[in-house]
């Protein structure tokens, strides 16, 4: 009996593991209420926020790839002409220097 249980049991949770998570009471009620709306339990209505949430996050990680990306480039871009600034600035100091002379 127990090997029939264990065989059904696989095949409708599959790879699915447990989880436990805590959250406010209201989020709960929240989470309860909407559940109820959609007909599904609050697992299914969890797995599915989750799911949405990583291909949310998978889309968004190239893009903020990209971006970061762009940001080093101007860093270097930045550093390059503050070091072109401070020669010149050395440059004209040592100018005024001269014509003070």
């Amino acid at each position: 009996m127990a090997f029939k249980y264990f065989v059904i049991q696989q095949i409708f949770m599959g790879s699915k593991k447990p989880i436990s998570i805590r959250i406010e009471e209201e989020e709960l009620k929240k989470l309860e209420k909407l559940s109820k709306k959609e007909g599904i339990n609050r697992s299914v209505l969890i797995s599915k926020a989750i799911k949405q949430f990583i291909q949310s996050y998978d889309k968004k990680t190239p893009e903020l790839s990209e971006t970061l990306d762009r940001l080093k480039e101007l860093e270097r871009k930045h550093e390059t002409l503050l070091t072109r600034v401070n020669i010149l600035t050395g440059q004209v100091d040592n100018l005024v220097k001269k014509e003070r002379r």
